[in-house]
C-alpha cells in the first residue's frame, strides 16, 4: 500500500505528496456521498489489487481519503472530514451553521445538512486556502459579530450560543432544535442563548428562533429524543414550559419491586409515557444479546403499562418520515376519548431526574473565554 502523506486532520492533500504521486488520477474511484456507498464499494472491489487497496475518495477540490476507512466511518466524522478538507486549517473562512455545529462536537442529523461559510472580508471566499465549489457548500451573509467567533484547531468558527440560534432560525435546517438541547448541556446556558438571540433582532428566522429556543431543555439525551420531544409539541399534547400540561423528561417510575426504569418523555396530564426506540438501546453490552436487551425492555413497558401507564414508542423510521407527531397526537387524542367515559389516568407517583452530562475540559475553557469577550463588550456579563 502506498504510504500516502496525510495532514493534521488525516486528509490526503494532492499537493502535499511526496515523490510526485498523484491520488486524483490514479487512485480516486468516486466522490463522497453517504448514498453512494455501495457503489464505491462495488467498483472499488473490481479494480487491480494495487487500486483496490490504495483507492482514495474524492472530499474536496485537492482532498482525498482512503475509502476503506470511509466506509467504516460514523456519519458524523465523514462530514467532520467533509467540513475540514474544505477549510483547512489557517483560513480565514468562518464556519457556522451545521458545518460549526459539528467541529463543536454536537450530534446532528445529517441528511440534509450543509456546510455554511462566511467570509470576515479579508480574503475572497475563493481564495488558495478557502473552499471553492462543493454539493454541500453554502455561503452566508450577514452581520456577524468579532465576539461570537472563535478558534478551534486553526480554524475560525461561530462560538456554541450563535451556532444554536443560527441553526433554531435556519428554515431548512433539521438541527436547531438538536442543538440548541445539546449547548444547554454543559456547554452554554439559556442566558447566553438568549443574549446572542438579542444581539441579533433584525435576523431573520427570529420567530422561528424564539420557540425553538423557549423548548429547549436539558433533559434530551440523543438526537432522537430531541425529535420526539419536538414532535410532541407541535402535536399540542403538552409542552416543555407548560404549567397545565407540562411535558417532563428522563422521569422513573417504581412499582412493588422497585425501580422499574427512566422514560424519555412523560405527561402527567394524560398518564401518557413517549419513548425514542433508538437501536442503541439494544446494543449488546456486557455479555447481553441482542434479544435479551429486548426481552428486558418489553419487561419494563409492561410493568410501566401494569401500573396503568400508556406508552408510545416512536421509532427513527417514524421521526425521518416525519409521522411520530401524527401518532403521538392520536395516542394523547384516544387517552382523552377515555377520561370522557370516565376512564382515570395513572395518579402515582414519579421522579423527574435531574440530567446528567459530563463536561469536558475543552468546554469549560471555551466558556470561561466567552465570558472574558462577552464582559469586554458588555453582553451578559
Amino acid at each position: 500500500m502506498i504510504d500516502w502523506h496525510r495532514d493534521e486532520d488525516s486528509i490526503i492533500r494532492a499537493g502535499a505528496q511526496h515523490d510526485g504521486k498523484s491520488p486524483c488520477s490514479r487512485y480516486m474511484v468516486g466522490r463522497a456521498g453517504v448514498d453512494r456507498d455501495e457503489w464505491i464499494r462495488n467498483h472499488t472491489e473490481k479494480q487491480q489489487p494495487e487500486k483496490r487497496n490504495n483507492a482514495l475518495i474524492w472530499l474536496a477540490r485537492g482532498a482525498y481519503y482512503p475509502v476503506n476507512e470511509w466506509l467504516t466511518a460514523p456519519l458524523s466524522e465523514r462530514f467532520t472530514l467533509q467540513v475540514k478538507a474544505l477549510i483547512r486549517r489557517g483560513s480565514n473562512i468562518i464556519i457556522a451553521g451545521e458545518a460549526a455545529a459539528a467541529l463543536h462536537g454536537f450530534p446532528l442529523l445529517l441528511r440534509h445538512a450543509r456546510i455554511a461559510v462566511a467570509g470576515t472580508g479579508r480574503r475572497p471566499l475563493s481564495s488558495v486556502k478557502g473552499p471553492t465549489s462543493h454539493s454541500r457548500l453554502l455561503h452566508v451573509t450577514g452581520r456577524l459579530e468579532p465576539v461570537d467567533v472563535v478558534k478551534r484547531e486553526g480554524r475560525w468558527l461561530t462560538d456554541i450560543p450563535k451556532t444554536a440560534v443560527d441553526l433554531c432560525r435556519a428554515r431548512t435546517s433539521e438541527n436547531g432544535a438538536v442543538v440548541a438541547d445539546a449547548a444547554l448541556r454543559g456547554h452554554c446556558t439559556e442566558e447566553e442563548l438568549w443574549a446572542t438571540f438579542d444581539a441579533y433582532p433584525r435576523s431573520p428566522g427570529n420567530v422561528r428562533a424564539r420557540k425553538l429556543l423557549t423548548e429547549a431543555t436539558t433533559g434530551a439525551e440523543s438526537i432522537g429524543e430531541s425529535l420526539v420531544k419536538q414532535a410532541a409539541i407541535a402535536a399540542g399534547v403538552a409542552h416543555p414550559q407548560s404549567k397545565r400540561s407540562p411535558l417532563l423528561q428522563q422521569v422513573a417510575f417504581y412499582d412493588a419491586h422497585g425501580f422499574i426504569g427512566r422514560v424519555d418523555l412523560f405527561v402527567p396530564e394524560l398518564g401518557l409515557v413517549i419513548e425514542f426506540d433508538g437501536n442503541v438501546k439494544y446494543g449488546a453490552s456486557s455479555g447481553e444479546t441482542t434479544q435479551d436487551a429486548i426481552s428486558k425492555e418489553l419487561a419494563r413497558e409492561k410493568r410501566l403499562k401494569n401500573l396503568g401507564l400508556i406508552v408510545v414508542r416512536i421509532v427513527w423510521s417514524q421521526v425521518l418520515r416525519g409521522s411520530a407527531e401524527e401518532i403521538i397526537r392520536r395516542a394523547a387524542e384516544d387517552v382523552r376519548a377515555q377520561m370522557d367515559r370516565g376512564w382515570s389516568v395513572y395518579s402515582g407517583e414519579y421522579e423527574v431526574c435531574e440530567p446528567y452530562f459530563e463536561v469536558e475540559k475543552e468546554a469549560i475553557d471555551l466558556a470561561i473565554q466567552r465570558r472574558k469577550r462577552w464582559a469586554e463588550v458588555g453582553r451578559l456579563y
